[in-house]
C-alpha cells in the first residue's frame, strides 16, 4: 500500500524540479541521495497541496453546488470520481459483495490511494504547464531568480546574463589571443551537474587578435549582416567553451575608437586627485 503513495510523491517531486528553475538551481548543488530526498520533499508538498485544494476545497464546492441543483447526494470530488471510474473498469467478480470482506476492503483502499496518486500527478503537470508557458515563469522565476542567484554566487555568470538580456556588445579574449566582439545569443542554464556556464553562444560582429607584445587588440574581420533582413546574421554564431576564455568585458565601438592608441611615449598623463569629503 505504501508504494502507491511513495511513487507518486517522487514522481511529482521530479516533475516539479525539472520544470522549476529555482528548484533546478538548488538540486544542482546536491549529490547522490540528497536529490531524491529533496524530490520527495517537494513531492510531498505537492501531494498534500493538491489533495487540499482539489479534493477538499473544489470537491466540496462542486458537491454542494451540484447537490443543490441536481438534488443528489453523490460526492463530486476528484478522488471519488476517479475511484468510481477505476471500479467500473474492474471485473465484477473483484468488486462484488460476495468476495472476502478483507480483500474487498484492501482493494478499495488501494483504489483510493491510486486515485490520490493520479490526482496529484495530474495536478503537478497542470502546475508545471502554467509554470513553463505563463508570464509568471518567464518574468519572475527565470529572470529574477537567475539574476539573484548569479549576482550572489558568480560575477562572471551574472555579467554574461546581463549582457545577453540588455543586448549589449561583449568582448571575449581567448587563450590563443583571438578576440571576438558580438552579442551573446544563448547561455547555459543550470542543471543537475553545474550551476555555472560551461560554454556561451556568441554572434560575432568583429574579430581580431591581441598583439603578442603589447596585447593591444587588432581587429581584422567584420562579419557581414544578413542580406535578407539587413540584421546581424545569426547563422554565424559560435560556441565558446568557458575554459578557453581568459577575459570578458563590455565593448563600445565609439569608446574604442576614441581611446585606441591615444597615448604614446611622448604623451604625458596627468592625474587629478580628488580628496575625500570631510566628515
Amino acid at each position: 500500500m505504501l508504494t502507491f503513495i511513495l511513487i507518486p510523491i517522487l514522481i511529482c517531486g521530479i516533475i516539479w524540479i525539472q520544470n522549476d528553475p529555482q528548484q533546478s538551481f538548488r538540486v544542482s548543488t546536491f549529490q547522490g541521495w540528497l536529490i531524491y530526498i529533496h524530490a520527495a520533499k517537494c513531492g510531498f508538498t505537492l501531494v498534500v497541496s493538491s489533495f487540499i485544494f482539489m479534493e477538499v476545497i473544489l470537491g466540496s464546492a462542486a458537491t454542494f453546488l451540484i447537490g443543490k441543483i441536481a438534488d443528489t447526494e453523490y460526492q463530486f470530488t476528484p478522488i471519488n470520481i476517479i475511484s468510481d471510474l477505476i471500479k467500473v473498469s474492474l471485473p465484477s467478480e473483484l468488486t462484488s459483495n460476495s468476495g472476502v470482506s478483507e480483500n474487498l476492503y484492501g482493494l478499495y483502499a488501494a483504489i483510493e490511494l491510486i486515485s490520490i496518486s493520479i490526482l496529484s500527478i495530474c495536478t503537478t503537470y497542470i502546475l508545471t504547464w502554467i509554470l513553463k508557458s505563463g508570464i509568471w515563469h518567464k518574468n519572475i522565476f527565470r529572470t529574477f531568480y537567475l539574476h539573484s542567484f548569479w549576482e550572489k554566487h558568480s560575477i562572471f555568470d551574472f555579467f554574461i546574463l546581463e549582457t545577453m538580456q540588455k543586448k549589449d556588445w561583449m568582448q571575449v579574449t581567448l587563450e590563443n589571443r583571438k578576440c571576438y566582439v558580438g552579442l551573446v545569443s544563448r547561455i547555459q542554464e543550470p542543471n543537475e551537474e553545474t550551476t555555472g556556464h560551461k560554454h556561451i553562444t556568441l554572434i560575432p560582429i568583429i574579430s581580431g587578435y591581441r598583439h603578442k607584445d603589447t596585447l593591444s587588440i587588432i581587429f581584422t574581420n567584420q562579419y557581414p549582416k544578413d542580406p535578407k533582413h539587413n540584421k546581424i546574421n545569426y547563422n554565424d554564431a559560435i560556441i565558446i567553451p568557458i575554459e578557453s576564455i581568459t577575459s570578458v568585458s563590455g565593448f563600445d565601438i565609439d569608446i574604442y575608437n576614441q581611446t585606441a592608441d591615444n597615448l604614446t611615449e611622448d604623451t604625458g598623463i596627468e592625474f587629478e586627485y580628488i580628496k575625500p569629503p570631510k566628515k
